[in-house]
């Protein structure tokens, strides 16, 4: 099968985001308030495409997320640190990308007390991670940020 990533293409069009979407990873434990959750999140992750390619090597992507999840395994980690790990990664193993982004998705069910009952519930939680790195001259900088999602009310 001949390799066409790095041939010229018909047309020049830099592309921001092209990758994986939608990879299932487990993850044995995310922190989360301090306290380890267990959680099976989804991962996206994406180079930029110089406009002098054709195409990216995708394989790199599964290989940078099963490798990430490999080393937090049976580690209590931040889900935002997996996803900033994973952006670094990226550019590391695509060295024609300038960029990477990626996003991991998972739910997480947590412990609270129940105000003036002193019973226990059980919530749950869509925990989001994400992370950008950047190439900055002979080195990679990064960012990262956690967001949280609940449903329900308040009387």
């Amino acid at each position: 099968m001949e390799d066409i990533h790095e041939k010229k293409p018909s047309f020049s069009i830099p592309l921001q985001y092209v990758g994986v979407k939608g990879v299932k990873m487990p993850v044995a434990f995310v922190k989360f308030g301090g306290k380890p959750h267990y959680t099976l999140p989804v991962f996206d992750a994406y180079i930029n495409l110089p406009s002098t390619m054709k195409g990216i090597h995708a394989s790199r992507h599964y290989e940078v997320i099963a490798e990430t999840i490999s080393h937090f395994a049976m580690k209590a980690g931040k889900l935002e640190d997996i996803c900033e790990s994973m952006a670094i990664r990226l550019l590391e193993k695509h060295t024609y990308a300038s960029q990477s982004y990626v996003r991991a998705k998972g739910e997480i069910v947590f412990e609270s007390k129940v105000e003036g009952s002193g019973l226990i519930s059980f919530e749950p939680c869509i925990l989001i991670g994400r992370a950008w790195a950047f190439r900055k001259g002979g080195s990679i900088e990064s960012r990262k940020a956690v967001g949280a999602s609940v449903k329900g009310m308040t009387a």
